[in-house]
């Protein structure tokens, strides 16, 4: 009875080291994305505006769009999927928690505030936050937000561009030390096979 208990808490410990094992493998994220679309303002001129009240896609009913990617987000998204944000969102803003998300990446917001010197007839935003999903670690990562006054050559659409950044270099937890007791714990179960065989012969 003794000897059962033994090995069903090595082979606790086995379970135990295979999940950190699983867990070293999580890496922080690298790369760039961009989006583009269209926004609704609470102001009729960008340079006075203060909020995004709606986010739209560049025709109808369609979301924003993915317009440039790479780095790690390339597997995963494709040039032309939809983004859906978050509003009303405040330009100068606290925290908001899945701020956007695409292809099971989310971008949770830390702050963002207007650029100072605008230019006339549009508005300028910058912020950082930190984009996680698909696997990889939540990392830091800063981005900038462009939207201008509608033209006639617009279509009366107020069109905006989104580019984000990450701003960690990737790195991989040491897994030595997950690998050394996975090591450990299996040569323990061994033993103690070894032992409960011995004590029935």
């Amino acid at each position: 009875m003794r000897s059962k208990t033994i090995l069903a808490v090595f082979a606790a410990a086995v379970v135990g080291c295979g999940f950190l094992a699983q867990q070293s493998q999580a890496v922080q994220m690298t790369g760039n994305i961009t989006f583009a679309g269209s926004v609704e303002l609470n102001s009729s001129d960008a340079n006075a505006a203060t909020q995004v009240t709606a986010w739209h896609g560049l025709a109808t009913g369609d979301k924003p769009q993915v317009q440039s990617h790479d780095g790690n987000f390339s597997p995963f998204v494709t040039n032309g999927d939809g983004v859906t944000f978050f509003a009303p969102w405040n330009f100068n803003s606290g925290p908001i928690p899945n701020f956007w998300s695409v292809d099971g990446f989310t971008f949770s917001l830390t702050s963002s505030s207007i650029t100072p010197d605008q230019d006339p007839n549009s508005v300028t935003v910058d912020g950082t936050g930190f984009v996680s999903g698909n696997g990889f670690m939540a990392t830091a990562g800063s981005w900038h937000f462009t939207t201008q006054n509608p033209s006639a050559t617009d279509n009366g659409i107020a069109k905006f561009s989104f580019s984000a950044a990450t701003g960690a270099v990737a790195q991989v937890p040491d897994g030595g030390s997950s690998v050394a007791l996975l090591g450990i714990a299996l040569a323990g179960v061994e033993a103690v096979r070894r032992k409960i065989r011995a004590r029935k012969s």
